[in-house]
């Protein structure tokens, strides 16, 4: 069985409520809840907050409550699922959604759960060419060639996480215990659902967005 699950946990420390903060009418939990029941009804947001817990049932979702000791600051979010899979023994494909992406394209989605049929695991990316640099205690480094900076239309890209989701099979993240256990695919996705809320400067750009 396909579930999918949102992790929501009440206490950020970087943006206070950041799960229930709105873009436009609907907040960023609302929206994932939205944007899950699209692909089935087994959606569970796993919390400790009453507020989530209650903003999760209104909008049609189930509340996993989330243990204490599973909701700290540190807590890894493989914590999360492991805690979830063991009280949804049945579930044999899991598509982990992040709230703070609030514009996830459904057919994304769609085409990740999709690649269950061939793929352990499916995440969505976003393509970027970027020259990067190093900061040590005395100077920086270039990451690429200084004396020969290469054009980006001639470099071989590379594939960042968004962090919109992670879609596995249950049997392999148990076995390799991972997220993306192997072999995997990547949902490559425009820019704007690429955007990912971890800050208030963040926020404040994305909610402009229309």
């Amino acid at each position: 069985m396909l579930r999918i699950l949102i992790p929501a946990r009440g206490g950020s420390k970087r943006i206070k409520n950041k799960n229930l903060l709105k873009i436009k009418d609907n907040t960023l939990l609302a929206r994932a809840i939205k944007t899950s029941l699209l692909i089935t009804d087994e959606v569970y947001v796993s919390t400790d907050s009453s507020d989530i817990m209650e903003e999760a049932l209104d909008n049609g979702a189930k509340v996993h409550k989330r243990p204490k000791k599973y909701s700290t600051d540190t807590s890894p979010t493989k914590e999360t699922i492991v805690d979830f899979l063991n009280n949804y023994p049945n579930t044999t494909n899991l598509a982990l959604i992040q709230c703070t992406s609030p514009f996830i394209d459904i057919n994304h989605l769609k085409l990740a759960i999709n690649k269950l049929d061939t793929y352990s695991s499916i995440i969505s990316v976003y393509k970027e060419t970027p020259f990067y640099w190093e900061e040590t205690s005395t100077t920086a480094i270039a990451k690429y060639n200084i004396h020969n900076k290469p054009r980006t239309q001639d470099m071989s890209p590379l594939y960042k996480e968004t962090g919109a989701f992670y879609v596995f099979k249950v049997s392999s993240f148990k076995t390799e215990n991972t997220i993306t256990p192997t072999p995997t695919y990547l949902v490559k996705v425009d820019l704007k659902s690429s955007f990912d809320i971890d800050t208030l400067e963040e926020y404040e750009l994305i909610k402009s967005i229309k």
